[in-house]
């Protein structure tokens, strides 16, 4: 059996005008392209990708298929699956098996294995040798875009769909939102309605814990080997959570940006320190010039690591600064350049306590 045609159809598609996002981009789909093999045994196979974003994605998918890609697979046997993949990956080496050469590689992949599936009339789950007919999976619903009572809707939808598990994209807003939320944070208005919010937490280790988590595949991406070290019997605190998470989430976060590299660690400590709760995030990253240390959580300055490729956008202190500040709390630094900085958030320990 072999590869004698490759049909394509591209199904092209108006932007969405309310799109989804997540933390880095909003994804208004563009639309997505069709594949199938055909086959001198009368046995055709699909595949397809989708795209998010780009509106001339699909034509331009069509475009590498239709010029670099089919002419490696025509003539080839679907059942040398693997083998054809490999060509596939030598022939665009180039410029690059990534971007739109990974999406049509993808799509001829799936079509190919659908076709060797109909050919022996067996599920493609079989030929790659899987051990039961169904696996545990998850529903990608919960889009950064929507408020809590829709995310809670769709999730309720995805769980009457037989899911046990939800995928919600999480992350920091755009910088017009980051500007709009510390503007709106200085005002008495949010201060009084923050009070209103805050309870006294004897499980500060726990919402630390989160926090880590939250930011755990971020650091194996970079390298960083992210720990903890809390002392037991933590006296409670009077927070907000949902402000403290995000103030702590941004120290983190720039703990795992600064100490990018393999061996490096950044490490959340979170112990007593007279009537004050201190939790501090220690990094092994470029450290902090002296002179920089006093402008740090001044609006939108930035610090001179030209030596980086990522740096933040100038707010991110500041707004964590600000939280911080609401619950009647600090932030302090202390840093050496070439060795590392840690930022320590500290807490007055609840009166009640």
């Amino acid at each position: 059996m072999k590869v004698t045609k490759i049909s394509l159809d591209v199904n092209r598609r108006d932007p969405n005008p309310d799109p989804i996002c997540d933390a880095l981009q909003c994804l208004p789909g563009a639309g997505s392209v069709r594949v199938t093999v055909h086959t001198d045994a009368g046995v055709s196979g699909t595949g397809a990708v989708s795209f998010g974003r780009i509106g001339g994605a699909p034509d331009a998918l069509a475009s590498v298929i239709k010029h670099e890609l089919e002419p490696v697979v025509i003539g080839t046997d679907p059942a040398c699956v693997r083998g054809t993949h490999e060509s596939l990956l030598r022939e665009t080496e180039y410029h690059g098996s990534f971007g739109l050469a990974m999406f049509g590689i993808a799509a001829l992949d799936t079509a190919l294995w659908d076709c060797w599936g109909k050919a022996l009339e067996t599920p493609c789950w079989k030929l790659w040798g899987g051990v039961r007919d169904r696996v545990p999976a998850y529903a990608m619903v919960g889009w950064l875009n929507y408020d809590d009572a829709e995310v809670q809707q769709i999730c309720e939808t995805a769980m009457l769909q037989g899911f046990r598990a939800v995928k919600i994209k999480v992350g920091y807003p755009s910088l017009a939102e980051d500007v709009a939320l510390l503007a709106q944070l200085g005002t008495d208005q949010a201060l009084e309605n923050l009070r209103a919010k805050m309870v006294v937490r004897n499980d500060l280790d726990e919402v630390v814990d989160v926090v880590v988590r939250r930011y755990g595949d971020l650091a194996n991406d970079q390298g960083v080997t992210l720990n903890t070290e809390m002392e037991s019997d933590l006296p409670p605190v009077r927070i907000y959570a949902p402000f403290f998470v995000d103030a702590l989430g941004r120290l983190v976060d720039n703990a795992i940006k600064f100490s990018r590299g393999a061996g490096k660690r950044a490490t959340v400590k979170a112990r007593r320190a007279g009537r004050m709760v201190e939790v501090a995030v220690e990094d092994e990253g470029v450290g902090i010039p002296p002179e920089e240390i006093p402008h740090l959580f001044d609006r939108f300055h930035q610090i001179g690591r030209e030596e980086m490729e990522q740096q933040g956008l100038g707010l991110g202190l500041a707004i964590a600064q600000r939280l911080v500040e609401m619950h009647d709390g600090e932030i302090a630094v202390e840093s050496t350049p070439g060795q590392g900085s840690t930022f320590a958030i500290r807490l007055p320990v609840a009166e009640t306590y």
